[in-house]
């Protein structure tokens, strides 16, 4: 499931948010909220860029898909490596909404057609 979604997610991303977390102490738990947004906004710019190519507009639906399974990814990660510390009667559900998000997108999206 990890690997399906992090296919949507710039890798770059990944791995500033990987290099990151593990620079954060356990005890500032703001500090993997301030990297969850700086990523967020990265991987939205990354996208954008990266789909607006020659002139043509950026693929929104891409950049929103990039977005989204950021987010995703990151309240399915357990605590303390992501930022929520979710309640034991709920340590599923970000997980299922991942695997859900990461079958069901690429089935539906198949990328912006070239013209």
């Amino acid at each position: 499931m990890g690997e399906r979604l992090a296919k949507l997610i710039p890798g770059e991303a990944l791995a500033l948010y990987g290099a990151g977390s593990a620079i954060v102490p356990d005890n500032q738990n703001w500090g993997l909220w301030f990297l969850s947004a700086a990523c967020l906004g990265f991987t939205i710019a990354l996208r954008w860029k990266i789909t607006a190519e020659n002139g043509k507009p950026a693929q929104f639906r891409s950049v929103m898909i990039a977005a989204v399974s950021f987010i995703l990814w990151v309240i399915a990660l357990d605590f303390p490596a992501g930022p929520i510390n979710w309640p034991d009667n709920l340590t599923w559900l970000p997980a299922l909404l991942a695997l859900l998000w990461a079958t069901i997108v690429p089935v539906f999206y198949k990328g912006d057609q070239k013209v």
